[in-house]
Protein backbone atom coordinates (compact mmCIF):
# COMPACT_ATOMS: atom_id res chain seq x y z
CA UNK A 1 0.00 0.00 0.00
CA UNK A 2 1.13 3.76 -1.05
CA UNK A 3 0.31 7.17 -1.27
CA UNK A 4 2.77 9.36 -3.71
CA UNK A 5 1.62 13.14 -3.76
CA UNK A 6 3.29 15.79 -5.71
CA UNK A 7 2.03 18.88 -4.38
CA UNK A 8 2.42 23.19 -4.23
CA UNK A 9 3.47 25.23 -1.36
CA UNK A 10 -0.45 26.16 -1.58
CA UNK A 11 -1.29 22.50 -1.83
CA UNK A 12 0.53 21.48 1.08
CA UNK A 13 -0.67 23.77 3.05
CA UNK A 14 -4.18 22.70 2.41
CA UNK A 15 -3.35 19.39 2.70
CA UNK A 16 -2.40 20.02 6.29
CA UNK A 17 -5.94 21.44 6.98
CA UNK A 18 -7.30 18.65 4.64
CA UNK A 19 -5.90 15.63 4.76
CA UNK A 20 -3.33 15.35 7.49
CA UNK A 21 -5.07 13.47 10.26
CA UNK A 22 -6.26 10.78 7.06
CA UNK A 23 -2.90 10.50 5.97
CA UNK A 24 -1.38 10.06 9.42
CA UNK A 25 -4.07 7.07 9.77
CA UNK A 26 -2.69 5.61 6.71
CA UNK A 27 0.69 5.47 7.61
CA UNK A 28 -0.04 4.09 11.00
CA UNK A 29 -1.36 0.89 9.01
CA UNK A 30 1.59 0.83 7.09
CA UNK A 31 0.88 2.73 4.32
CA UNK A 32 4.26 4.14 2.53
CA UNK A 33 3.93 7.60 1.85
CA UNK A 34 5.82 10.30 -0.55
CA UNK A 35 5.70 14.18 -0.77
CA UNK A 36 7.40 16.17 -3.61
CA UNK A 37 6.64 19.56 -2.21
CA UNK A 38 8.78 22.74 -3.90
CA UNK A 39 11.63 24.45 -1.99
CA UNK A 40 9.48 27.42 -0.81
CA UNK A 41 7.27 25.20 0.65
CA UNK A 42 6.17 26.08 4.36
CA UNK A 43 8.80 24.81 6.93
CA UNK A 44 6.60 23.63 9.68
CA UNK A 45 4.22 21.73 7.54
CA UNK A 46 7.00 19.93 5.78
CA UNK A 47 8.62 18.71 9.38
CA UNK A 48 4.84 18.15 10.62
CA UNK A 49 4.51 15.78 6.83
CA UNK A 50 8.26 13.91 7.66
CA UNK A 51 7.02 12.20 10.56
CA UNK A 52 4.71 10.23 8.55
CA UNK A 53 5.90 10.55 5.18
CA UNK A 54 8.70 10.66 3.37
CA UNK A 55 9.50 14.09 1.68
CA UNK A 56 11.47 14.90 -0.75
CA UNK A 57 12.19 18.87 -2.55
CA UNK A 58 11.42 19.38 -6.44
CA UNK A 59 11.61 22.25 -8.82
CA UNK A 60 8.82 20.51 -10.84
CA UNK A 61 5.43 21.97 -10.63
CA UNK A 62 2.68 19.24 -10.84
CA UNK A 63 -0.47 18.67 -8.66
CA UNK A 64 -1.34 14.71 -8.35
CA UNK A 65 -2.16 12.29 -6.06
CA UNK A 66 -1.49 8.28 -6.62
CA UNK A 67 -2.45 5.43 -4.72
CA UNK A 68 -1.68 1.95 -4.22
CA UNK A 69 -0.30 2.35 -8.64
CA UNK A 70 -3.82 1.93 -9.27
CA UNK A 71 -5.46 5.03 -9.04
CA UNK A 72 -4.59 8.68 -9.80
CA UNK A 73 -5.88 12.16 -9.36
CA UNK A 74 -4.11 14.62 -11.39
CA UNK A 75 -4.99 18.57 -10.74
CA UNK A 76 -5.45 20.10 -13.86
CA UNK A 77 -5.22 24.28 -12.90
CA UNK A 78 -2.10 25.88 -11.46
CA UNK A 79 -2.90 26.63 -7.84
CA UNK A 80 -0.73 30.03 -8.64
CA UNK A 81 -3.00 31.38 -10.98
CA UNK A 82 -6.90 29.18 -10.35
CA UNK A 83 -8.77 30.17 -6.93
CA UNK A 84 -9.40 26.60 -5.35
CA UNK A 85 -12.53 26.61 -5.45
CA UNK A 86 -12.39 26.41 -9.40
CA UNK A 87 -10.17 23.54 -9.27
CA UNK A 88 -10.28 20.73 -11.51
CA UNK A 89 -8.82 17.41 -11.94
CA UNK A 90 -9.16 13.94 -13.69
CA UNK A 91 -9.72 10.94 -11.16
CA UNK A 92 -8.17 7.98 -13.47
CA UNK A 93 -8.39 4.19 -12.65
CA UNK A 94 -6.82 2.78 -15.80
CA UNK A 95 -4.27 0.34 -14.02
CA UNK A 96 -2.07 0.32 -16.96
CA UNK A 97 -1.65 4.05 -17.60
CA UNK A 98 -1.21 4.53 -13.57
CA UNK A 99 1.17 2.14 -12.84
CA UNK A 100 3.45 3.96 -16.04
CA UNK A 101 2.94 6.98 -14.53
CA UNK A 102 3.98 5.92 -11.10
CA UNK A 103 7.07 4.37 -12.62
CA UNK A 104 7.96 7.78 -14.02
CA UNK A 105 7.48 9.11 -10.89
CA UNK A 106 9.38 7.01 -8.88
CA UNK A 107 12.22 7.58 -11.30
CA UNK A 108 12.33 11.52 -11.06
CA UNK A 109 11.74 10.72 -7.06
CA UNK A 110 15.22 9.17 -7.31
CA UNK A 111 17.01 12.33 -8.54
CA UNK A 112 15.15 14.84 -6.56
Amino acid sequence: KNITLMTTKKGLERKNEVLYSALKKASQRGVKIQIAVPQQANKEDINKFSQIAEIKHTKNAARFCIVDDQELLMMMTDDQKVHHDYDCGVWIEANYFVNYFSKLFNSEWNNF
